[in-house]
């Protein structure tokens, strides 16, 4: 019963971060782009924590690395672009809903997961949940 409190308080404060990001692209920054960049940026502290114990697995991990952090960048850019032209409650849903979908298909390529039936199903009924969610706020 843990993690469902767990999950609340990730929800409360992912809530609060897309609040306080539309907040920022409205006033302060009128460019997607920068504040991507700056988050990236940002992301770079990561570095920090080599003396911590890193291990060198490879080139081919690194590229995939390297690989995974311009996508994160891409996909900040297209997530503000997003909140600075839409409302906060349907680009933060669409966000939801692409992160659900995206986690599933990549744990089945990458992690050859096997899912059972009612996860399946449960995962089916959360996604369209969020999608009517945001058709409901998008149309009020």
């Amino acid at each position: 019963m843990f993690w469902l409190y767990l999950a609340i308080i990730a929800y409360i404060i992912n809530a609060l971060v897309f609040i306080i990001d539309k907040y920022l692209l409205h006033s302060h920054i009128q460019k997607p782009f920068s504040y991507a960049f700056g988050v990236a940026i940002l992301s770079l502290g990561a570095v920090l924590l080599i003396p911590f114990g890193v291990a060198w697995h490879g080139f081919s991990y690194f590229l995939t690395a390297l690989g995974t952090g311009l996508a994160l960048f891409v996909s900040i850019f297209f997530l503000y672009k997003a909140v600075l032209v839409s409302d906060i409650s349907v680009a933060a849903t669409q966000a939801g809903t692409i992160g659900a979908i995206s986690s599933y298909i990549f744990s089945i390529i990458m992690l050859n997961q096997v899912f059972s039936i009612q996860t399946e199903v449960s995962l089916a009924f959360f996604i369209l949940g969020i999608l009517l969610l945001g058709k409901i706020q998008s149309s009020a």
